[in-house]
């Protein structure tokens, strides 16, 4: 086994390259299974691994190409945005309402698709 950051050789089972110090597993959000370092999705569950999204200066979100690839291309896609905030309940309970009422806006008969998931 080698480093896919500096191809250095490493003993089996490291979790960090001993050359570069590169991190040789990556944990899965979802299922919090272990994977190789280069791998860009889950080999257990799917989930993508590349899934840190930036905030531009201009105030874009810029997503990771493993993401973009799993998008239509040229169509509007809707995108819930998850952020780790205080576990107050009153405020957990309003943001819950206002991502409910964002999400909803602008429902149509097409999205009806969804109501079953």
């Amino acid at each position: 086994m080698e480093c896919p950051q500096c191809q250095f050789p490493v003993k089996a089972g490291a979790k960090y390259c001993g050359r570069c110090g590169a991190p040789l597993d990556r944990l899965c959000p979802r299922c919090q299974t272990l994977n190789p370092a280069n791998y860009h999705f889950c080999h257990e569950c799917g989930a993508p691994l590349d899934q840190e999204a930036k905030g531009t200066a201009e105030g874009k979100l810029e997503l990771p190409d493993a993401l973009m690839k799993l998008l239509p291309a040229n169509e509007v896609v809707r995108v819930i945005i998850l952020v780790s905030e205080p576990t107050d309940m009153e405020e957990q309970a309003a943001w819950s309402r206002l991502t409910a009422e964002q999400f909803f806006t602008g429902y149509s008969e097409a999205d009806a698709v969804y109501d079953s998931i």
